[in-house]
């Protein structure tokens, strides 16, 4: 990071933070937070929520003649060490990309494209027997 700050490289150096470390709450682990120590090596630093709208309104205005740091709060469904389940994340994000897609097709495109998908999808379920 410093190197990339030193040279003004164009990087965008991301961390997904579920606010666990080894399923004990970050907090109780350490002291200190990445975004301000990465700050302190004179890079961009921002903490955003795992929303794709929030870290584009970052990135949106960045300038890209420098290295930038996302500190990303995130929730995974799975857990990072062992099998279980953590829970479902504050975005869905399949429904986020359909609500995207349709407002850039218009309804009625959506509905065919996702027919068209469904069908394919059954269509291998078959060749497949899935």
């Amino acid at each position: 990071m410093g190197f990339a700050h030193s040279k003004s490289l164009p990087i965008i150096f991301l961390t997904e933070d579920n606010g666990l470390a080894v399923l004990t709450p970050t907090s109780k682990r350490r002291s200190w937070k990445s975004d301000e120590l990465i700050k302190g090596l004179g890079i961009e630093s921002h903490v955003v929520d795992d929303n794709p709208d929030s870290i584009y309104e970052v990135l949106v205005g960045y300038d890209w003649r420098k290295p930038i740091y996302l500190h990303v709060q995130t929730s995974r469904l799975n857990r990072h060490v062992g099998a279980r389940l953590e829970g479902i994340g504050k975005i869905d994000r399949f429904q986020y990309l359909k609500d995207y897609l349709e407002s850039k097709l218009g309804s009625d495109r959506m509905k065919k494209l996702e027919s068209d998908i469904d069908f394919k999808i059954r269509k291998l379920r078959g060749k497949f027997a899935i």
